[in-house]
């Protein structure tokens, strides 16, 4: 898009009628990946492989502490009864994974109250949680790698083409692991709303200028690279009208410069970053991170099962510790907003591992495919109102 229309038509004017198609229309499908390696595979395959007795642990009823059935209170004909009224709920939980349909799944639970009851089911079987990741190689820039991996959505041919009428808004998802943990969500936002989206992501390195204090000296030379490299691509390429990032919350922060704090210098070599491409015509939406769990938190979850709720729970103090960089950032960059999803994610005092039977997490920080799929109506709202809310505040182009 050139740079002389890029404000001819207002961003919040685009964003509004991308909002008026989502009204309308929303469309589900197969969750990308089924069928596939068991690292990009859909989480109704994994969630086929599991023992299925495991998820009557939790609710303690007929069963011992070492998870065994208690026969004589329960009786034979009590527990064939428990287990197939398990065998249905997990069957239930399958055919909405297949069909892509996470109204009752998920972050959707929290606002539909026409769902049914799904017992102790658990997607995907927390017993395969961690393999529930769905980052692709072509996206990113691994230990080692200083080179920018820019990958096109959509990732898989069978991705539903978007709206006909869809206004092709030039788009880029940037940032560390965090970013492309979304890689579903931005999917959805492809078939939903017709954007071209790239997605390009480095393990520890945020969007910014400054260079990232880190324990390991070359992986801390390979992501000054990387974010050089970036900068230079970005400059050498078309403007984008939107630019999407986010980032570790606990993760390194820069390298402080004499007369800042490292915090400033933090925000500030994120400033510097969005100002170079807002300047060009393009707004800047930041994700705050999901919140941070114990090391521990795909064991404990197998363990409890649906108690995981409550015992796996990190309260708010630990699930958001470290500097939170994004959002200061925003406030001093006119053209930028923040998008927040941890009213989906937590309560006022703490942030649960299990949310709407789906396991969130696949390691202490990186949540699962399956996850942020029922996130994605929610992210794409969310991100459509803030793309207005920056446009309202951005410098004129030129």
């Amino acid at each position: 898009m050139a740079l002389a229309a890029h404000r001819a038509r207002p961003v919040r004017d685009r964003a509004a009628a991308a909002h008026g198609r989502q009204a309308g229309h929303r469309p589900r499908h197969r969750a990308a990946g089924v069928g596939l390696d068991p690292l990009r595979r859909g989480p109704g395959a994994l969630l086929a492989e599991a023992p299925r007795r495991r998820a009557l642990r939790p609710c303690g009823r007929g069963v011992d502490a070492g998870g065994h059935l208690r026969r004589r209170r329960l009786g034979l004909r009590g527990i064939r009864y428990a287990e197939h009224r398990q065998d249905e709920l997990i069957a239930q939980a399958n055919a909405l994974l297949e069909s892509a349909d996470f109204r009752c799944l998920g972050a959707g639970q929290l606002v539909n109250e026409d769902c049914g009851d799904f017992g102790t089911v658990i997607v995907p079987d927390p017993s395969v949680a961690g393999r529930d990741d769905y980052n692709d190689g072509r996206c990113w820039a691994t230990y080692g790698v200083s080179t920018p991996q820019v990958c096109r959505l959509p990732l898989e041919d069978d991705t539903p083409d978007p709206p006909a009428d869809a206004e092709p808004l030039r788009v880029l998802a940037i940032g560390d692991s965090h970013n492309n943990v979304l890689l579903p969500a931005y999917e959805q936002m492809y078939a939903e709303l017709g954007w071209e989206i790239d997605v390009t992501g480095r393990g520890g390195c945020s969007w910014g200028t400054v260079p990232q204090v880190d324990t390991v000296g070359a992986r801390r030379d390979e992501c000054r690279d990387w974010k050089r490299n970036i900068t230079e691509l970005l400059a050498s390429s078309d403007p984008y009208d939107l630019i999407i990032t986010t980032s570790l919350q606990t993760g390194f922060l820069a390298e402080p410069t004499a007369g800042e704090t490292q915090e400033e210098t933090t925000v500030r070599g994120l400033r510097e970053a969005w100002e170079s491409q807002i300047e060009r015509g393009a707004v800047v939406v930041a994700i705050q991170d999901n919140p941070r769990m114990g090391d521990d938190v795909v064991q404990c979850v197998e363990r409890e099962g649906l108690a995981a709720v409550t015992a796996c729970a990190q309260p708010i103090s630990r699930a958001f510790a470290g500097y939170d960089a994004l959002a200061p950032a925003v406030e001093q960059t006119p053209g930028s907003a923040l998008v927040s999803l941890r009213d989906l994610q937590c309560t006022e005092d703490a942030c649960s591992p299990v949310i709407g039977n789906v396991a969130v997490y696949r390691d202490s920080s990186h949540m699962t495919a399956t996850f942020v799929r029922t996130l994605a109506p929610f992210l794409i709202d969310r991100v459509v109102a803030a793309m207005a809310q920056a446009e309202a505040t951005a410098p004129p182009v030129g």
